[in-house]
């Protein structure tokens, strides 16, 4: 991974952090204007299952990068499956909370103005553009398989 990869998984792992710490400091603070909201809850689930997301990811990456011989398509469709999966996860939580802080900053909740409601207001969309632009990528690599699937071998014989 280059260093510019790694900044922007770092972004993006504090970003799910900052969701999570944001939602428990509104439980912690019992701030009725954005606990009382029906999208609270369900925020509270998403988080976790971002959080289970990204935790696969890892696995699955680290479990990819042990395998001596990964470039059988099987596997590779497997992986490109996944990750679609998981960006989706990712980007539904992500409008979630775009709309949630929104609308938390509309209705002048301001037991909820912090620095985390700041930041996730600020870095959703970013975070949706940049994961919907890579799900593009992945649907035409998979769309075009049989002709980027040499590319992909090429490119995993040459990390080794």
């Amino acid at each position: 991974m280059n260093f510019l990869g790694f900044v922007i998984t770092i972004l993006f792992i504090y970003y799910i952090f900052t969701g999570y710490r944001f939602l428990r400091i509104m439980n912690d603070i019992n701030c009725k204007c954005a606990i009382e909201n029906d999208e609270y809850k369900k925020l509270q689930k998403w988080v976790k299952v971002v959080i289970g997301t990204y935790i696969i990811a890892f696995i699955t990456a680290a479990w990819a990068s042990m395998k001596k011989n990964i470039s059988t398509s099987s596997v590779l469709i497997v992986l490109f499956v996944l990750m679609i999966i998981i960006d989706v996860c990712r980007i539904f939580y992500a409008r979630k909370m775009d709309l949630y802080v929104h609308f938390l900053a509309d209705t002048n909740c301001e037991c909820s103005k912090n620095m985390y409601r700041e930041f996730n207001q600020t870095f959703s969309l970013f975070f949706i553009i940049y994961k919907s632009l890579g799900l593009l990528v992945l649907f035409y690599i998979l769309a075009n398989f049989n002709n980027v699937q040499p590319l992909l071998k090429k490119s995993f014989h040459k990390k080794k």
